[in-house]
């Protein structure tokens, strides 16, 4: 276990500089973890995966600007970089259990899930562009009730769209 940069917080990027800081991490076997989860590496994002997310806020930033990007949503801002990411703590098809009741998972976990699963629907399913949802976001109860709607409807479908495979990760 190597502390790559401290930082109070688990992950983030300085803005005015672009450094990337992850709080802890383990380079070799690609792992970033986050302190509130502990070391358990069953619950550990990619290391590379959390850099990419990063530097997504970065790409974000010059698309905005740096104060306009703090004006976005924090579900739209967290859930393109997470999208971007493809990255996370928990596998598609466990966070769709928790969502639906069906498994025990806390909801600061679902909560990040949802933030990319809007962000992959709009994308995805609605054939939005990332230039269109900054410029103008969409109110986050509408869409995450559209995409609970899917989940509950067609759970098998939903992750054959969302990418069953890939992970989402949360923040």
């Amino acid at each position: 276990m190597k502390h790559l940069f401290l930082r109070d917080k688990h992950f983030g990027c300085v803005p005015l500089t672009g450094d990337i800081f992850i709080t802890e991490g383990d380079v070799e076997r690609d792992l970033a973890f986050a302190r509130r989860l502990g070391h358990d590496p069953s619950r550990a994002r990619t290391l590379s995966g959390s850099i990419v997310h990063e530097i997504a806020h970065r790409l974000i930033q010059h698309r905005v600007g740096f104060f306009q990007e703090h004006d976005l949503p924090v579900w739209l801002r967290e859930g393109l970089c997470d999208y971007i990411a493809r990255d996370s703590i928990l596998p598609a098809r466990e966070a769709l259990e928790g969502i639906l009741g069906r498994r025990s998972i806390p909801s600061s976990l679902t909560h990040g899930y949802l933030r990319r699963a809007c962000a992959t629907y709009l994308l995805r399913k609605e054939g939005r562009s990332i230039d269109e949802l900054l410029d103008s976001p969409p109110l986050y109860d509408k869409i995450r009730n559209r995409v609970v709607a899917l989940m509950e409807s067609d759970p098998e479908g939903f992750l054959s769209w969302v990418g069953e495979n890939e992970s989402i990760q949360t923040y």
